[in-house]
């Protein structure tokens, strides 16, 4: 039998100015190295710039974009950038539509914020890590070991049930 893994998929990165440019790094270097290609979607064209690094080109604005082009999300911390998205509607509304469709999505622990602001009807701390799995949601502060179980459902290709 063979294994499943994540080549030929696409993930989409949705960052702001102010993102946590070393979760950022990490998770999408562990991510191409296991084959899947990363797409940088921000609020409009051009670069943003990270805490600590250079600023880091964009791919795709988020208006020109639907969530039936990519396989999953990772939304990466760093409290101006998820501060930024969450106050625009076209942000909020790929992140719900990723997850009413079912994506797995991956966050830093500011990412949260975002994501709770986007679709959820309760706070993410109300779920235990298991029923946060089982919703296709990754939570990480120490990005390694969450990373990891990210990729194994993204190459599972399991379908979450629709939530909308």
């Amino acid at each position: 039998m063979e294994s499943k893994s994540i080549q030929g998929k696409t993930i989409a990165i949705l960052i702001a100015d102010g993102v946590n440019d070393y979760l950022f790094n990490i998770t999408k270097h562990a991510l191409e190295a296991e084959g899947a290609s990363t797409r940088i979607i921000a609020m409009k064209p051009g670069s943003i710039s990270a805490v600590k690094s250079k600023s880091i080109p964009v791919d795709y604005s988020v208006s020109t974009i639907t969530p039936d082009a990519f396989d999953a999300l990772y939304i990466p911390g760093g409290k101006k950038s998820v501060q930024y998205l969450s106050s625009q509607k076209d942000a909020l509304e790929f992140v719900c539509s990723m997850y009413s469709a079912g994506k797995n999505i991956a966050v830093d622990d500011d990412g949260i914020e975002l994501l709770e602001a986007a679709c959820l009807n309760r706070k993410l701390s109300s779920l235990s890590n298991n029923e946060l799995k089982a919703n296709g949601i990754f939570i990480h502060s120490n990005a390694i070991p969450v990373v990891k179980h990210f990729i194994k459902a993204v190459a599972a290709d399991y379908k979450l049930p629709e939530l909308y």
